[in-house]
């Protein structure tokens, strides 16, 4: 099935905008003002993956390793996380979350909170899970084959 001049790819990316913008107004007025909207996922994998490695991380965020890298060590230097050397590789880094970042932890889960309660207005369960769905379905048609 095709579909000449599709408007999805301009409303995802107007609708990725809009859920930056909201994350980053939010951000700005709560005592993670030093964070950015990109550092949300990288913090979440942290979270869920404790010493998870930068290449690891690169890749269940969708980022380069070299972004990814940078994107740490801004993270590092804010005190959210830390880098301990891999006893198994000492050329490799584990992540970790930092006490500042777990004291932090409810006001990114607000944020994140409000912003999908904004998201999904008006939308029945079934809908928002056929959302999730098909956007999911969409993007899983880039994955090499």
């Amino acid at each position: 099935m095709s579909k000449k001049n599709s408007l999805v790819v301009a409303r995802t990316g107007r609708l990725l905008e809009a859920a930056n913008g909201f994350i980053a107004a939010r951000l700005k007025n709560s005592a993670l003002a030093d964070l950015q909207p990109c550092h949300g996922d990288m913090l979440f994998h942290i979270r869920q993956n404790p010493g998870i490695k930068v290449t690891e991380l690169s890749l269940k965020t969708h980022r380069t390793k070299s972004t990814t890298s940078v994107l740490c060590d801004k993270l590092v230097a804010l005190g959210y996380i830390e880098k301990r050397k891999c006893a198994q590789d000492p050329r490799a880094f584990e992540l970790y979350l930092t006490a500042q970042a777990t004291k932090r932890w409810a006001d990114m889960e607000r944020i994140s909170a409000e912003l999908n309660d904004t998201l999904l207005r008006g939308f029945s369960d079934e809908e928002a899970d056929l959302l999730e769905s098909l956007l999911e379905r969409a993007r899983a048609n880039f994955d090499p084959h």
